[in-house]
């Protein structure tokens, strides 16, 4: 069934930048009452009208009838400050990541962990110890800490679908959190 123009959906880049890249914002709204407005903010936003909406922060408002524009800009506002504020508690958490050094009997049970968990495949082991040795190259660690091993997992889940992305990446943190507490 077409749309006949009904449907909205689009993303802007702000001049605002953190960690080194721009924040966006991301809208979608439905005339037709398709689906509820929503705006959503990050460093990386999708707004699709195959109804992927994506980002950090994410708020829908469920009755759009009588809607202003200044409505759309508060709530808008609201996300972007969360964006701001999730940004520095994501920083404070690398540099965290970065304190804590894994000897090499915490590095192997780290990743033994990250397999039986399943957030490293085990057939994968000697491609995540490349990806591994790139991390610690690019930090010029020579001992490594808990942000390299973070670091090539996470460049190991990039050539995975988004959903598995999303769920390996918050078992990854879990995993991490665990061993730094």
């Amino acid at each position: 069934m077409k749309n006949h123009g009904n449907n909205i959906f689009g993303t802007w880049v702000l001049d605002i930048i953190k960690s080194g890249q721009n924040l966006m914002v991301g809208l979608r709204n439905s005339i037709s009452k398709n689906f509820a407005v929503g705006i959503c903010a990050g460093t990386r936003v999708i707004a699709c009208s195959n109804m992927m909406f994506k980002g950090d922060f994410i708020e829908f408002r469920k009755h759009t009838a009588g809607i202003t524009y200044e409505e759309l800009l508060q709530i808008e506002n609201r996300a972007i400050d969360e964006v701001i504020i999730q940004g520095n508690q994501t920083i404070k958490w690398h540099e965290g990541l970065r304190k804590y050094k894994l000897d090499k009997p915490e590095f192997k049970q780290i990743t033994y962990d990250a397999m039986e968990q399943g957030i490293l495949a085990p057939n994968h082991f000697n491609k995540f110890v490349e990806a591994h040795n790139m991390e610690l190259e690019l930090s010029k660690s020579k001992n490594g800490t808990i942000y390299e091993f973070h670091g090539a997992i996470t460049r190991m889940n990039r050539e995975l679908n988004l959903f598995t992305i999303d769920s390996r990446t918050r078992d990854l943190c879990t995993l991490c959190e665990a061993y730094m507490n």
